[in-house]
């Protein structure tokens, strides 16, 4: 049995906002359903940024300023131990 305590490890979180990859399709709504992703995943990075910022009268407002909502919060990690081949 492999023990984890003898190696030192580390659980990196990130938090993806957007992206021109496909992750979020075109057409998808924001949180009040009335507006559009402005970004088409065809556009490429600059040209994506550029059309987010531009658009953000109708984003912005969705993003909390203040209260609970404005960091990353982590109710809990599950971690599990893969068992197959390779394990030393």
């Amino acid at each position: 049995m492999l023990n984890v305590n003898r190696f030192q490890f580390y659980i990196i979180l990130n938090v993806a906002v957007g992206s021109t990859a496909g992750y979020m399709p075109d057409g998808a709504l924001n949180r009040g359903g009335e507006f559009n992703k402005p970004w088409h995943n065809s556009d490429g990075y600059e040209l994506g940024m550029h059309r987010f910022w531009e658009a953000r009268n109708d984003w912005e407002w969705t993003w909390d300023k203040e209260g609970d909502n404005v960091e990353m919060q982590v109710d809990y990690i599950r971690v599990y131990q893969w068992v197959g081949e390779n394990v030393h």
